[in-house]
């Protein structure tokens, strides 16, 4: 299951989530891509001015929200740290 941009426009980031992977077959790995800067103090100068302009990139990845039994969590950042990908498979 592939959710690409939008999940922080979610009004229930929490039950979006579980239905992606209520959804998804066992064995199966649930991806979630969407914009954000990371909290790390390694923000660039292009996504300063994204967060400065577009207060959605301010949201941080919903790392709390996934499911308590995901297995394989991980977060990587790729476009100079201005995306983010959550990936976790359910068992």
């Amino acid at each position: 299951m592939l959710h690409h941009g939008g999940i922080a426009e979610f009004g229930d980031k929490k039950a979006a989530i579980d239905e992606m992977f209520r959804i998804v077959r066992p064995g199966g790995r649930v991806v979630i891509c969407d914009v954000g800067v990371r909290e790390d103090g390694s923000t660039q100068l292009a996504n300063r001015f994204l967060l400065r302009f577009q207060p959605e990139y301010a949201v941080p990845p919903p790392m709390n929200l996934l499911p308590a039994t995901a297995q394989d969590v991980r977060l990587g950042w790729f476009f100079r740290g201005s995306w983010y990908m959550i990936e976790f498979r359910k068992p």
